[in-house]
């Protein structure tokens, strides 16, 4: 006869009865462990199907083509442009400027 301490697991079976098993205090962790383990697969496969469907359809979606670095810094160098001329206007026009075209 095994002289380990047993504990008490309460299970739930499929018809709603309730079942109590004495089990050594090494199984209860396991099955602890294991229960933990299979929660966390769980919440991984549903944040993945989550994923899935919220890029479902997406392969028929085209992408805009990669800039190259020179349309980069032609774009800066626009950008420079812009704000600079922004910054010469006077006050009350650079807000109304900003407010009409940033809503901020």
């Amino acid at each position: 006869m095994d002289d380990k301490p047993q504990v008490g697991i309460i299970y739930k079976l499929a018809n709603g009865k309730q079942v109590c098993i004495d089990v050594s205090i090494e199984v209860k962790e396991l099955l602890e462990q294991t229960d933990r383990q299979t929660s966390s697969q769980r919440r991984q496969d549903r944040r993945h199907l989550d994923y899935v469907g919220s890029i479902d359809g997406l392969e028929n979606v085209q992408m805009p083509p990669q800039e190259d670095i020179a349309d980069i810094v032609n774009r800066m160098d626009d950008c420079k442009r812009l704000y600079a001329a922004i910054g010469k206007l006077p006050e009350l026009q650079r807000r109304r400027l900003l407010l009409y075209f940033l809503r901020s």
